[in-house]
């Protein structure tokens, strides 16, 4: 959900993972997993932009999920 709250106009999103650690209350290493698992699931592709720059996030909207109600 913190992710999500970053896609204001388009899909491509690039907070940083300490950001998002802080956002939650989690350390680094929960948000590097929570993302593979997300990239696993197929709701976000992970494009690396190099050593000192953050990840950019596409979100994948076309994604079919689960009914959760």
């Amino acid at each position: 959900m913190s992710v999500l709250s970053y896609a204001w106009y388009n899909n491509r999103v690039f907070p940083g993972q300490e950001k998002l650690a802080e956002e939650i209350g989690a350390g680094k290493r929960t948000i590097i997993r929570l993302i593979a698992e997300l990239e696993k699931r197929g709701y976000v592709e992970v494009q690396r932009r190099g050593q000192g720059l953050t990840n950019v996030y596409v979100l994948r909207p076309e994604v079919d999920r689960p009914n959760l109600l």
